[in-house]
């Protein structure tokens, strides 16, 4: 979701006391709370009505197709809408998410969702952490999982469309944890160095909901990651 520049990484020990860049990566978990609140808050309600659920699961696939293209398109839009214009492109994308994830909470026991959010934000922090104070370069880690991500997409369409196998969809979930763990690591240090790429104000408050999004992407895929290894389903 950001600008694949080269920015050259600055010493950590000013990572850790730039104000200018504290504020900014603020505003970018800002953005991104909201969107994962609005992403709960849709799924929660839309797991009360069952006919609005069986026309998600029915539609699955349509939905997945737009959330995919509303993702990629998003790096389109970026310089073509303000920075509120992008929020709200965001918060829509978010709450959409949330209704497609909200046959999750049909299918698993309030338990197992509340279990795996509290491991994946207690990762993500973590990871987010390192890649916010380290001072190795995370690009080519990044450019691996990144490709890993496309195998994973055509791994997980074969497997729904023609092996149709539980165990592959475990190793699936599985892999899909491990590549966005290191995302999460890879992504945040990607912000921070974008952070120093001389946009200007308004173009470092696009890039905030940039971040905001990839980071959100990273969390939601962990998330769904756990609940699908570790969760338990309803009876």
């Amino acid at each position: 979701m950001l600008n694949e520049k080269v920015i050259s990484s600055p010493d950590r020990a000013e990572v850790q006391v730039d104000p200018g860049l504290r504020a900014h990566m603020i505003r970018v978990y800002n953005n991104m709370f909201v969107g994962l609140l609005l992403t709960a808050l849709v799924a929660y309600f839309t797991a009360q009505s069952q006919p609005a659920v069986m026309f998600i699961a029915n539609n699955g696939l349509i939905l997945g197709l737009v959330m995919l293209g509303m993702a990629i398109g998003f790096n389109f839009v970026m310089n073509r809408l303000s920075y509120t214009g992008l929020q709200l492109y965001f918060y829509g994308f978010a709450a959409l998410f949330g209704a497609m994830t909200s046959v999750y909470l049909v299918i698993y026991t309030g338990e197992s969702v509340a279990r795996a959010f509290v491991m994946t934000a207690a990762l993500f922090g973590g990871l987010s952490l390192y890649g916010y104070t380290t001072k190795r370069d995370l690009t080519s880690m990044g450019t691996f999982l990144n490709v890993g991500i496309w195998v994973l997409i055509i791994g997980s369409l074969i497997n729904a469309f023609i092996f149709k196998s539980s165990a592959a969809s475990m190793a699936i979930s599985a892999i899909s944890l491990v590549i966005f763990t290191g995302l999460t690591a890879y992504d945040t240090q990607k912000i921070r160095n974008l952070y120093y790429s001389g946009v200007g104000q308004e173009g470092l408050q696009k890039l905030s909901i940039a971040g905001a999004l990839t980071l959100y992407l990273d969390f939601i895929n962990m998330f769904l990651a756990m609940l699908r290894l570790f969760g338990n389903q309803r009876n």
